[in-house]
Parts: structure tokens; sequence; C-alpha cells
């Protein structure tokens, strides 16, 4: 199967800012722009309780099944990194060239989209981290999902450092424009940076095709 005609890798500040929520929206909003739209979430690591998975959850947007989103050996029902979750549920070792060996895609696909997992450099498999996982399959495009509180700026900065070699885009998630901090981060890092700075779904979904000219 050919790789999509524009990789999306969406990583984050931290954990539980929002990375399955806007892979989600993203791809409702291009599915809605009539592109052929794919997800992949390489491993899953989760509360057993939760009444959905983050593959479930990625399932409901692009329609395909959640073991095609995240294969089904590759789901740990235990609320931490997928490397310990995997140690503590006696489970295999897993290596990043395993996760990238068994991302497959369907033909045609315009858009991929792949949801890493916590931070930029939260453990993603026994021998490396999110950042590992870009180096190896090069995405177009690298989306840092951030909140636009306090420490937003630092945060961001310090995930752009890492990524520095990778072309990228800022998503700002939960952002409230009623919020005077929230408003005058955006401001700063629209002014004192060179980075793209998104809050808006739509925005940012026509942004990714005027560049990706799919």
């Amino acid at each position: 199967m050919k790789n999509p005609k524009f990789l999306i890798l969406t990583t984050a500040t931290a954990t539980e800012v929002g990375k399955t929520w806007l892979c989600s929206a993203l791809a409702n909003q291009l599915i809605a722009e009539g592109k052929n739209i794919s997800a992949r979430k390489p491993v899953q690591s989760f509360d057993p309780n939760d009444s959905l998975t983050d593959a479930d959850v990625l399932s409901q947007a692009t329609k395909e099944p959640s073991t095609s989103i995240t294969p089904k050996h590759r789901w740990y029902p235990i609320a931490a990194a997928p490397p310990m979750a995997a140690k503590w549920l006696n489970k295999a070792q897993f290596s990043i060239k395993d996760l990238i060996s068994e991302m497959t895609w369907p033909q045609n696909t315009d858009i991929g989209i792949v949801e890493g997992v916590g931070g930029v450099l939260s453990p993603i498999a026994f021998d490396g981290n999110n950042l590992d996982i870009a180096s190896a399959i090069k995405p177009n495009l690298v989306l840092i999902v951030s909140d636009a509180k306090l420490g937003s700026i630092n945060n961001i900065l310090l995930t752009c450092q890492a990524l520095e070699k990778f072309p990228k885009a800022v998503f700002l998630n939960r952002f409230d424009s009623q919020d005077n901090l929230q408003v005058e981060n955006q401001l700063w890092l629209k002014e004192k940076t060179d980075l793209k700075i998104f809050h808006s779904i739509e925005l940012l979904s026509q942004w990714i095709l005027d560049i990706s000219n799919i």
C-alpha cells in the first residue's frame, strides 16, 4: 500500500491537551472538503474503565475499523506510557521499527493523520519516543497541540526545539478568546516567532489543503 499523499504527525506539549480531539475534528473537516482521510495511532494505552479509546474516537471520524487505526495487539489497558503498560501487563517488548512496520494505509489516501502519545518526548516504544516516530516516518507536517494558559509559551517553544528539523504548526486547543492571558499568549507567539498558530479547525484545515496542494 502506498503512503498518503500528505502525512501529518500530531504530538503535544503534554498529555491530556486534546490530540485525539484535534485529529478527529481535523479528519471530519477534511472529509467534509471531499478528501480521503485516514488516521493511525500506532499504539495506545488507556484506562480500562474508559467507554471509548482513542482508536475508537478516530474510528468514528474516519469510518475505519478501530483495529485498523491501532492494531488490536497494541491496545494496552493501563493508563501509562505504552512501554510501561506493556511491561506491567507482561506483554512482549516492541520497538519503533515494530510500530512503523504495522502502520499501513488504504490506497488513495489523500491525507494521513498519525497520532502520537503524550508529549513529544514521551516514551512510545521500548526504544524510543514520538520524536523517533517523526524521524522514522518523515511527516510533511507536525501538528503540536497545546493549551494557551500560563506556561504554554515555554512548553510550546521547548517542544518546537525538539522538533527543530520538521515543518510544524501549533494548535491552541480549548482557546478562550475572553481570557486575556490566552489572547496575549497567542499574540506573543504570532509576533515573536515564525510559527503558524491556529485555534480554528476550519482555518487549520484550509491551510493544510493550501500547503499540501491536494
